[in-house]
């Protein structure tokens, strides 16, 4: 019976401990190299015209925690390569340039866009430029521990019961 109890405690220190697993684990080097393309910025009427820094950590920290296939990698260097093409056609230099165009729209659907096809909610403040990449709440890892955890109660209660290991 002790036996029993151990392993399906070991079972259960092992599905715990295999959760956190599935985290990202920092920037690869094909990522590194969407990120670099990105702050690289563009170069318009012989000025290089570069992002905010908030929108390069934003980027980082969308980066730090997934993985990236790269098909999604190509999606992104699209997108940001379809918005630069906006920023030269529209002769911007700043935010302020930016803010008052006509065409700052099709940048934000653009990349809320890519933002939805990639699992995030973006969302734009078109008073400061501020910009928050949300991701969904997921519940999942929490729901495979809580399930995994009364499957072994069951088991146990189940062995202790058939056995009658608590009565006197």
């Amino acid at each position: 019976m002790k036996k029993t109890i151990i392993a399906m405690l070991m079972v259960l220190v092992m599905v715990l401990c295999a959760v956190p697993a599935f985290a990202a684990d920092g920037i690869t080097d094909a990522e590194q190299a969407e990120l670099d393309h990105f702050a690289a910025g563009v170069e318009i009427n012989g000025k290089t015209v570069t992002p905010f820094d908030k929108y390069i950590n934003v980027a980082t920290d969308s980066l730090m925690h997934r993985e990236y296939t790269a098909e999604e990698l190509a999606r992104v260097r699209t997108c940001v390569d379809e918005c630069y093409v906006i920023l030269k056609a529209e002769n911007v230099t700043c935010f302020d340039d930016m803010k008052n165009s006509p065409r700052l729209q099709e940048v934000v659907d653009k990349c809320t866009t890519l933002a939805n096809s990639l699992g995030y909610k973006l969302i734009f403040n078109y008073e400061n430029g501020d910009v928050v990449l949300r991701t969904g709440f997921n519940m999942t890892a929490t729901i495979i521990v809580a399930v995994a955890l009364v499957a072994v109660i069951g088991a146990a209660v189940i062995v202790v019961s058939r056995k009658r290991l608590l009565a006197k």
